[in-house]
């Protein structure tokens, strides 16, 4: 079978709460080592790796957008393969609460396959969906700006801030 691979790069990553319309000062930032500024190499910090099979998804020092580091995931088309992804495991929130998921993103797959989301937890660990998905246009040779404001489930008692290319 032959192998496809997609690439895409998140850097800067922030998560915080809003009130009204306003977005979160900087200083909200939940999501630690958000900008991917920490570690060595292509070592995560704070971050996991989310894959299936030949996909990977690591710290890229050579793309970043400013800074040290950027957030790399590739995904490869073998057949095996179903997801690429870096994953921020936990942020407790305030049920019903009203987040903000903003970063930069850049792509060289098609509209709508690389992603930044917010996936929604139960006390309990039970998935409860997920929402505030920022697409990477189609091929964004440059940087651009992602963002979008969510109210979460009044029964979500955590998130999880996922950056994954599927299909």
């Amino acid at each position: 079978m032959r192998r496809r691979e997609l690439v895409s790069a998140l850097t800067w990553v922030v998560f915080g709460a809003v009130c009204g319309p306003l977005l979160a000062a900087a200083g909200d930032n939940m999501v630690q080592n958000g900008g991917f500024e920490e570690g060595e190499g292509r070592g995560l910090v704070g971050w996991a790796a989310g894959c299936t099979g030949g996909s990977v998804a690591d710290r890229e020092p050579a793309m970043a957008f400013s800074g040290k580091a950027c957030g790399h995931i590739k995904k490869v088309k073998d057949g095996v393969s179903h997801v690429a992804a870096l994953v921020f495991p936990r942020i407790d929130v305030q049920p019903g609460g009203t987040y903000t998921l903003s970063g930069w993103g850049r792509s060289r797959v098609p509209a709508g396959q690389a992603l930044l989301f917010l996936y929604q937890y139960s006390g309990k660990g039970e998935y409860l969906g997920h929402g505030a998905y920022c697409p990477v246009p189609k091929y964004a040779n440059a940087w651009v700006p992602l963002h979008k404001t969510e109210k979460l489930r009044d029964d979500c008692a955590f998130v999880q801030v996922r950056f994954e290319i599927y299909g």
